[in-house]
């Protein structure tokens, strides 16, 4: 039988052409040179066909159901994540100005404030957790993590945003909390209460730094979707929660420790402070505070066997170094170090085998800020009513001129006033410890409280929030400018009450690169009208002035001739020691007979020291040039500049400083060749950084 063939004609087939109007002669027919027949003539064997496979019609109804679904969640999640994502970008920015805000208001030490914007956040948070939730947006992304992993990190970013914002808000509250009711823990026996609220302070914060550990590695897995930029504003929390640690530690100690409070009179300054003429020994327990006592700096002095050689400005006024000047450093740290060390040297403490673990250096200004918030306290042994005004004139009239000094106890009136003061303190309400710890924060920032620790965590701490007093370092090339003056009274009563000192920097930053520097000092004497012989006394200073290391003075005017050296006695055959920080020092010293005065290097500064006297009503300036040893590369677009400046604790001190840029540039922040900061009560650190941008062709420059 002859096999049947199929053939198929591949052609396209026939449409009438259209009608033209204009016609083309039609083309040559195509030849096919390699087919042996034309193309209609191929025929093509076609296969057995394949059965058909038939699915159920339930089951084709299900399938197209399935894919329906899948459809719709596709198209629900694309939706609903666009619209989650448009959310969090439109809410975001103001989430982080949030958080940066409460973190500012917690690091200012306003707890109460903190806390309501953290409540505020974490509400927002939760808006934006329900919104997701309401979409279904959260289920949603747990199921199809698998598959996109980005979506696993949504659920469990919004978990970790709550657990946040809640912590902070614990946090801020247990802040409050010692605020309100701490210094009453700690004088009622109640330490325990205290050693509590630290406890859960360390265990929120902990959460915290988890928590933005984990939000800040989730970050990268959402593509940048959300803002948490806020993390790096928690960076200090690693700090502080390491101090919490080391505050716990040496809080839950069993053995008492021992803390110094210095009652430093800025009346009479030492570079510290002001003169140590009293402190309280304060004894702590796990309980809260055991015993407070009052003494007199000179009684512990009386009693210190060691004979040490005392710092040169000094050897006119005394023989031996002691503890009532050994807040002689400007550095707060190593003055509180070698106050510490001389009264464990003392026989009164080292008989009982009692060490200080730390200290507290407090000028007068605290206690008037206490007295300002609890109000007056009446002495009827003394017929006086001590106030916030008068508590200054009153002890030291009573110092100088009172019965007790008759009776050779010049220092009781403050043992005295000490515990009605913290019986007072103790029985604040809540409004007056607003008020007290408002004004304890602006002490802080002025150096007018300063605190430090034996122990390396606290210290750290301590340092690292700028309310140790220590003189900032600095290295390389940042910051560019350095200044701080520190007065210590010698001789001159307690006229430094009545001093004003107004402080001008002028700097030029020269087209080379060099930072030349005019500095004038302006110290005003304001006791002439005072009835009392001590405020009225000429204010003799040793002024030390410290300047970038390195830095080279030349010029030098209205300072007073340097004293003659004193009639000292000779100190290696009476085996006198040598204090090893007071020697480093003293061993770069060198005399500038050109200007009559001196230099030597201290803390990482070269310090210009003189002398100066400012007579009752009289002002007094002092100029001096010097050069910055650094030189600023001017070779690009834009270049940052710093320039620091710390105060002298306890000194009425106002800053002006003014600086010109190089030739062709000009600072961002001012937008002009000039920066000007001026400040009548600049805290204890000011830190001003700049930028220099190279000037445009006239014309273009941004307004």
């Amino acid at each position: 039988m002859a096999e049947k063939r199929i053939v198929i004609d591949i052609r396209p087939p026939k449409i009438p052409a259209p009608k033209k109007i204009f016609e083309a002669p039609a083309p040559e027919p195509e030849s096919f040179p390699f087919f042996e027949t034309p193309r209609e003539a191929i025929a093509t064997p076609f296969p057995a066909p394949v059965p058909r496979l038939t699915l159920p019609r339930s089951i084709r109804i299900a399938s197209f159901a399935v894919a329906g679904i899948i459809l719709t969640l596709i198209l629900f999640s694309v939706i609903g994540f666009s619209y989650l994502k448009r959310t969090v970008a439109e809410t975001g920015p103001a989430l982080y100005e949030k958080f940066k805000t409460a973190s500012q208001s917690l690091a200012s030490l306003e707890a109460a404030k903190a806390e309501t914007s953290f409540r505020g956040i974490s509400n927002d948070i939760q808006s934006l957790h329900n919104d997701a939730d309401r979409y279904g947006l959260l289920k949603l992304a747990s199921i199809l993590g698998s598959v996109v992993p980005k979506l696993k990190a949504v659920p469990a970013t919004f978990t970790d945003l709550i657990d946040l914002s809640n912590s902070a808000v614990s946090l801020t509250g247990g802040i409050a909390e010692i605020e309100t009711n701490g210094f009453s823990w700690l004088t009622s026996s109640k330490g325990g209460l205290f050693l509590t609220a630290i406890k859960n302070l360390e265990a929120n914060t902990a959460r915290i730094i988890e928590l933005t550990t984990a939000l800040k590695n989730r970050n990268a897995e959402l593509g940048d979707n959300f803002n948490t930029d806020f993390v790096s504003l928690t960076t200090k929390l690693y700090q502080t929660d390491r101090f919490l640690e080391a505050a716990l530690r040496w809080l839950s100690d069993t053995h008492e420790r021992h803390l110094a409070i210095f009652f430093q009179n800025p009346s009479e300054l030492r570079p510290a402070g002001g003169f140590l003429g009293s402190f309280a020994d304060v004894a702590l327990g796990a309980d809260g505070i055991r015993a407070i006592e009052v003494r007199d700096i000179y009684d512990i002095d009386g009693q210190l066997d060691a004979n040490i050689i005392p710092p040169k400005p000094l050897q006119g006024l005394t023989k031996s170094w002691g503890a009532r000047d050994a807040n002689w450093f400007f550095d707060f740290p190593t003055s509180a170090r070698k106050v510490i060390e001389f009264l464990e040297k003392s026989k009164f403490y080292r008989e009982r085998l009692i060490s200080f673990d730390g200290a507290i250096g407090a000028n007068v200004s605290v206690f008037q800020s206490i007295l300002a918030a609890v109000g007056p306290i009446k002495l009827p042994d003394y017929h006086i009513t001590i106030t916030a005004e008068n508590l200054l004139a009153e002890i030291q009239r009573e110092v100088e001129t009172g019965k007790d000094k008759i009776s050779g106890e010049p220092k009781r009136i403050l043992k005295v006033l000490a515990p009605i003061l913290i019986e007072k303190l103790a029985g604040a309400t809540d409004a007056q410890k607003k008020i007290l710890f408002d004004a304890l924060k602006t002490q802080l920032e002025h150096r007018d409280l300063m605190f430090y620790a034996k122990d390396a965590e606290l210290q750290t701490y301590f340092e690292g929030t700028d309310i140790g007093g220590k003189v900032l370092t600095t290295g390389g090339n940042m910051p560019n400018d350095y200044l701080a003056i520190a007065a210590a009274n010698i001789a001159a009563g307690k006229s430094d009450a009545y001093i004003t000192q107004h402080i001008k920097l002028a700097s030029r930053i020269e087209a080379d690169g060099r930072v030349s520097n005019y500095l004038t000092i302006e110290r005003a004497h304001g006791g002439d009208s005072q009835t009392e012989s001590w405020y009225r006394a000429a204010n003799r200073s040793y002024l030390q002035i410290f300047t970038q290391l390195g830095s080279d003075l030349t010029y030098l005017a209205g300072n007073n001739p340097h004293p003659p050296p004193p009639e000292t006695p000779d100190y290696a055959a009476l085996g006198f020691i040598t204090d090893p920080d007071l020697q480093a020092i003293e061993s770069t010293r060198e005399r500038l007979p050109t200007f009559d005065a001196e230099q030597f290097e201290a803390f990482g500064k070269t310090v210009f020291a003189a002398w100066t006297t400012v007579t009752a009503g009289k002002t007094k300036k002092i100029e001096l040039e010097y050069t910055n040893p650094t030189r600023l590369s001017l070779a690009e677009d834009t270049i940052p500049y710093q320039f620091v400046f710390e105060r002298q604790s306890g000194a009425a001190t106002a800053l002006d400083f003014l600086i010109e840029a190089p030739p062709g540039y000009h600072f961002a922040e001012s937008n002009s060749s000039q920066f000007n900061y001026v400040n009548e009560d600049p805290p204890g650190r000011v830190i001003i950084s700049l930028t220099l941008e190279k000037d445009l062709p006239e014309g273009q420059r941004l307004p």
